[in-house]
Parts: structure tokens; C-alpha cells; sequence
């Protein structure tokens, strides 16, 4: 995907963060510094050089979800693409994780 293509991504989204909202060439509301949008996959399980694959996100939602978790057209995460939250949680959270994938049909 281009530059052009990400930068039309980017108009769609209003220059703004897909996932927290921070608007490019401003300051961070959250964490300060000068937000710069990224381009990011929406599913990091397919190909990233598809248009409909990519969200702009900043670098610190990109850092946060890492490629860990598929988001809609609107950025939003609704669903885990990787074992990586389940590997950062804690031990109670992992615990409730495996009690549950205990009692579903596979």
C-alpha cells in the first residue's frame, strides 16, 4: 500500500487514531509528545498490504495491541489474533481463561 493510500486512510479516519482517538500533528492527550499515526493491520493474521486491512493508529495503541487482536472498519478490537494477552495476564485471569477452554467443545 502506498502513501497515498495511507494518507486517504487516514482522511477517512480524521486523522485520527483508529483506536484512542489522538489526533495527528497534535499532542497526545494521554501520554504528550506529538501523536504520529502508523499504519496498522486490522487483522494481523492477513496480508498488511491490503487497503482494507489497515487502521491508523499511534504508536502507543500500535505498542498496546501489538498484533494481538483484529479490529472492525471502525478500530475497535473485537476479537484475539494472538496468545499474547492471555501471556501478560495474571495468574487468576489465566486461570478463569482455562476453566472456561476446559468446558467448551472443540
Amino acid at each position: 500500500m502506498g502513501t497515498a493510500d495511507f494518507e486517504e486512510k487516514k482522511k477517512a479516519f480524521g486523522f485520527r487514531c483508529a483506536t484512542c482517538g489522538a489526533v495527528e500533528g497534535e499532542t497526545d492527550p494521554r501520554y504528550g509528545g506529538v501523536v504520529e499515526l502508523r499504519q496498522c493491520p486490522r487483522d494481523p493474521r492477513k496480508p498488511t498490504d491490503d487497503y482494507q486491512n489497515i487502521i491508523p493508529q499511534c504508536a502507543n495503541c500500535s505498542k498496546a495491541y501489538e498484533d494481538d487482536f483484529v479490529f472492525d472498519e471502525r478500530g475497535r478490537a473485537y476479537a484475539v489474533a494472538g496468545i499474547g494477552p492471555v501471556k501478560r495476564a495474571s495468574k487468576a485471569v489465566k486461570q478463569k481463561i482455562f476453566e472456561s477452554l476446559k468446558s467448551m467443545e472443540i
